[in-house]
């Protein structure tokens, strides 16, 4: 139970950051600029998901945090639209599934990997 909660934490906490430095002014420098900043938030973002759904046994725990992840992020795009000083793009919410599936492909060909040099 102690390991959920903290899983949750983790994965709450870096959906804030995330959230917090795609809305606040002044921060062009943040997660919305540039390829690997939006593959790498996302990505972590996935990995916290995922170890939290994994915890609490949820059925295709991979796949649940990479669409959850990757729509989270496709919102972001959507309520950065409707910010002034923001522009929310296509692109940048295709960056964020591209690296929430990323987490998720990685994890499922390291589980893969392990289990055949176990045998």
């Amino acid at each position: 139970m102690k390991r959920e909660g903290v899983s949750l934490f983790f994965a709450l906490a870096i959906a804030v950051s995330i959230l917090l430095f795609s809305i606040m002014p002044g921060m062009g420098n943040g997660l919305n600029s540039g390829a690997a900043k939006h593959l790498g938030a996302y990505f972590a973002l996935s990995l916290a998901v995922g170890f939290f759904a994994t915890l609490r046994g949820w059925p295709a725990p991979l796949l649940l945090s990479a669409l959850a992840s990757g729509s989270y992020g496709a919102l972001i795009e959507l309520l950065q639209r409707l910010v002034p000083y923001r522009d929310g793009n296509l692109v940048d919410a295709l960056l964020n599934y591209a690296g929430a599936f990323l987490a998720a492909l990685l994890i499922a060909l390291a589980r893969s990997l392990a289990r055949a040099l176990s045998r």
